[in-house]
């Protein structure tokens, strides 16, 4: 196929394929089983170049990696345990696991808050980009949002500028 005639909807319908192809196994056995592999094992580089954008001077993936759940948010209605799950689920190593797979898939931008006010203190985003920069040579860029403060609005600002 050939990558300049790829449009969005094309691109969007091949991730969702391979998508659906790779959750058909959801027995708990089974992933088990992968994930011990899968430790050894790195995913092959993506088939299709993801299709890039800009921001001024920095080149962005058009597919981003959000990070509701990475902090425990959910829109999971009346289900309030969902996000204590989410917290369990996504430590630090899990975190940097999936932005490893982000990076191997061609998406080279996340987005995720700066010490969010409703993660009660316990916004991971900041300890773990560091880490995953500095000790994994990660390379994927972040998108900060930050809830500046009426009398200090630059403090949260300048912790984005890593």
């Amino acid at each position: 196929m050939n990558t300049e005639n790829m449009d969005r909807r094309n691109f969007l319908k091949t991730c969702a394929f391979t998508t659906g192809v790779v959750g058909l196994s959801l027995e708990e056995k089974a992933l088990l089983a992968q994930e011990a592999k899968a430790k050894d094992a790195k995913p092959p580089a993506a088939a299709i170049p993801l299709p890039m954008g800009r921001i001024g001077k920095l080149q962005v993936s058009r597919l981003i990696c959000g990070g509701n759940l990475i902090n425990g948010f959910a829109h999971a209605r009346d289900m309030i345990y969902v996000s204590e799950l989410l917290k369990h689920y996504f430590t630090d190593e899990k975190i940097i696991q999936t932005w490893e797979m982000c990076e191997q898939c061609g998406i080279n931008t996340m987005i995720s808050t700066v010490q969010d006010p409703y993660a009660g203190g316990k916004d991971p985003t900041v300890r773990v980009i560091t880490k995953y920069w500095n000790e994994r040579g990660g390379q994927i860029q972040w998108l900060a949002q930050y809830f500046p403060r009426p009398d200090d609005p630059f403090t949260k600002g300048s912790i984005t500028v890593l």
